[in-house]
């Protein structure tokens, strides 16, 4: 089973936040494990497109490190900065992954499957084909 994908996303993307959370959801379920969320910078989450998919208040809640639960499965919040690459993360979810963010995922030693969501398509390029990633955009796809 392939355990890298992306979605080349143009900036705050919300049809594409979705997907990506939707394919999270898909892969935890079937790996029974977590989502973590790696978003750039921990306290900017609160005032970026998160909070129209997630909702304000759940945002807030993972931002002040609770644990919640998407489609099921557990869902938790960190940045680049903070992402441990020896934490059992279950499914990580790149959210706006640029270079930086997708070298700390590639450090990440524990986790089931990367999902990458860009800020700018041409970052992830690289990175897509050297992991033999999947593009699961259904905007790519059609």
């Amino acid at each position: 089973m392939n355990t890298h994908f992306y979605i080349p996303a143009h900036g705050p993307d919300v049809e594409a936040l979705k997907e990506v959370l939707s394919a999270a959801s898909v892969l935890a379920k079937h790996h029974k494990c977590e989502i973590t969320l790696v978003v750039p910078v921990l306290g900017s989450a609160n005032s970026t497109i998160l909070s129209d998919v997630i909702g304000t208040a759940q945002l807030k809640k993972l931002v002040k490190g609770e644990t919640l639960t998407l489609s099921g499965n557990p869902l938790k919040l960190t940045s680049t900065q903070k992402l441990s690459p020896f934490s059992s993360n279950g499914v990580l979810v790149g959210i706006w992954a640029g270079k930086s963010m997708l070298k700390k995922l590639d450090d990440c030693h524990n986790y089931k499957a990367v999902v990458a969501l860009s800020w700018l398509p041409d970052e992830i390029s690289t990175w897509a084909n050297s992991h033999n990633a999947k593009c699961i955009s259904s905007k790519e796809n059609a």
